[in-house]
């Protein structure tokens, strides 16, 4: 008698898909499915950098660091939700203010041995929740032109302190 493998598998194949489905659902419970962070590429770093020169730039502009991971593979940023004005552009739109947080995430280069890694691929993610006057709060799938502008400014920042660091 010979067995059908791919037969007898089908039925856990489907049942560790839907078990996958619902992880992945409940771990983004908090964003509608169209929401999509804005990413920004800052290129490569010195682990040093990352370390130290993010936390000054975050705080120059008024964000509070609450989460900070560093370990040999990873180095991770989270800031709280930053309340702030809605931009021109956000306010026509229905915005009466906004708040922003910012997700700052650091790995080896490709290539580069795990135990020690003194270059990075940076990549900074900016969230933003908007509020209209009904009271409504909503993440916003479509950033406007003067957040997308905000987020490029503290990017160039964030860049310009990790190029000063490999200067010096």
């Amino acid at each position: 008698m010979r067995l059908n493998v791919n037969r007898l598998m089908a039925p856990v194949a489907l049942v560790i898909s839907i078990a996958l489905g619902n992880c992945a659902a409940l771990m983004d419970t908090d964003r509608p499915h169209t929401y999509q962070d804005l990413q920004i590429n800052l290129g490569s770093a010195s682990t040093k950098a990352v370390e130290q020169r993010t936390f000054w730039v975050l705080q120059r502009y008024g964000f509070i660091l609450v989460k900070q991971e560093l370990s040999p593979t990873r180095i991770y940023f989270e800031t709280a939700w930053q309340i702030r004005d809605a931009f021109v552009d956000e306010a026509q739109a229905g915005a009466v203010s906004a708040e922003t947080r910012l997700l700052l995430r650091a790995g080896p280069l490709r290539g580069a041995a795990s135990t020690k890694v003194t270059n990075r691929s940076v990549w900074l993610v900016a969230e933003n929740r908007v509020h209209t006057g009904q009271g409504e709060i909503g993440l916003s799938p479509a950033y406007s032109d003067e957040f997308k502008a905000y987020i490029q400014e503290i990017a160039a920042a964030l860049k310009s302190e990790y190029l000063r660091d490999s200067i010096f």
